[in-house]
């Protein structure tokens, strides 16, 4: 028990890049045969396949409850739909970056991963399954679409009466949203496990090559994320603020969603920086900066897209526009829709590759990628807090505050 303790203090990310430098070592001395190893890797993405739209469900209806009467005004649609254009935005950019700097990249179709003792497996589990889940990946939708406003109804139900049934439904609804994390963390234990076998197998198949564009496809991620940053600074320069002051005034979440990759645990520095750095009325902040942990994560919605756009070319599935118009739509939704817990954004990618028909065991593969995650919740909190000076107008700044906003 104390070395399994040992072994879970060490963080996720660490444990997932030994993984990967474990199994490619074995795939490059073993060769093929060790395709024997991809049950074990297929096994985790049907395990988040499953759990997904419950964790949707459960997760919206939890956070955006918490909000304030404020959800059914007009400031409830701006934030929504200025998230919204965020998100959809930030698809487009991350999956037109990725087709053109993977448009020469080599085919590894589908870098041999249902060769040999795989295919059996992935055949039987595609009979059996495959029907099942797919009709839970189109569920994310249908579960975003009805969640948000159910969810904005409960805490309205919630402040009208604070001793009713509103209150029980959303005490229940936080109650099993922590039981769904730890389910969800749990799961995840597993991850490098399934990291290490089909690093194994892709290794074992393609030798070097699978390090060379698992190397590009960092660069491709991180690439597209710089590129969305700079978009959110010229939007806030057209803001009418300062990208300097706005960068000052948020350097200190920024900097811990940097460093925990949480942005439960950031969400109270967001609201200090904008309540205090960027002069938002607290009220505004209140509502904004949660329902944008919620729907808001545009950090993650690059990487969804980069990712599977990089999974298309590898597997030869990538098309022409209208594929790509299709995975900038999937990344927008499953990108509002991603939990803000731990695994979230590989919970989502597993969807996204379910509805595109993608290769599932190249989702451990990339989510194994050391740190390429790093700058998603950063990224998040630097859209959350750009949708929050979008929305300023709608709500005046208090009469004892004499600076409406930053670079005044």
């Amino acid at each position: 028990m104390h070395a399994l303790a040992r072994y879970r203090a060490v963080p996720l990310a660490m444990r997932l890049f030994v993984a990967l430098v474990a199994g490619a070592a074995a795939g490059l001395i073993i060769g093929p045969p060790v395709s024997a190893l991809a049950p074990f890797g297929e096994v985790l993405v049907f395990a988040l396949r499953v759990l997904a739209p419950f964790v949707v469900a459960v997760f919206v209806l939890a956070s955006v409850s918490g909000t304030t009467r404020l959800s059914l005004g007009a400031t409830g649609a701006g934030a929504l739909t200025v998230f919204a254009v965020l998100g959809a935005a930030s698809a487009f950019v991350g999956s037109v970056a990725a087709r053109l700097g993977w448009a020469r990249a080599p085919q590894i179709a589908p870098l041999a991963l249902a060769d040999g003792a795989s295919r059996s497996w992935s055949d039987l589990a595609e009979v059996w399954a495959g029907p099942a889940l797919r009709t839970l990946d189109t569920a994310i939708v249908v579960v975003l679409l009805v969640s948000v406003p159910l969810a904005l109804a409960i805490g309205v139900w919630r402040d009208a009466r604070p001793a009713g049934a509103g209150m029980r439904i959303y005490s229940w609804l936080q109650r099993a949203a922590a039981g769904l994390t730890r389910v969800v963390v749990g799961v995840m234990e597993y991850a490098p496990v399934a990291t290490f076998a089909l690093a194994a197998v892709a290794f074992g198949a393609a030798g070097r090559a699978t390090g060379q564009w698992m190397a590009a496809a960092f660069a491709t991620v991180y690439g597209a994320q710089l590129a969305v940053a700079l978009v959110v600074v010229l939007l806030v320069a057209l803001c009418g603020h300062s990208p300097r002051g706005f960068m000052a005034a948020t350097s200190t979440p920024l900097l811990t969603a940097l460093v925990t990759g949480s942005s439960a645990a950031v969400l109270p520095l967001e609201l200090h920086a904008a309540e205090r750095g960027l002069r938002a009325p607290a009220a505004l902040a209140r509502f904004v900066l949660p329902l944008g942990m919620a729907v808001s994560k545009i950090g993650t919605t690059v990487f969804l897209a980069v990712l599977t756009v990089v999974a298309g070319v590898l597997s030869g599935h990538a098309g022409d526009a209208g594929w790509l118009a299709r995975v900038t739509l999937l990344a927008t939704v499953t990108g509002m829709a991603t939990p803000p817990i731990p695994g979230g954004g590989y919970l989502m990618l597993g969807v996204v590759f379910g509805q595109l028909g993608l290769p599932m065991p190249l989702v451990p593969l990339l989510i194994g990628i050391p740190f390429i995650g790093k700058l998603n919740t950063p990224l998040n909190t630097l859209g959350r807090l750009l949708g929050l000076l979008t929305l300023q107008p709608l709500a005046p700044a208090p009469e004892s505050d004499p600076v409406p906003g930053i670079g005044a």
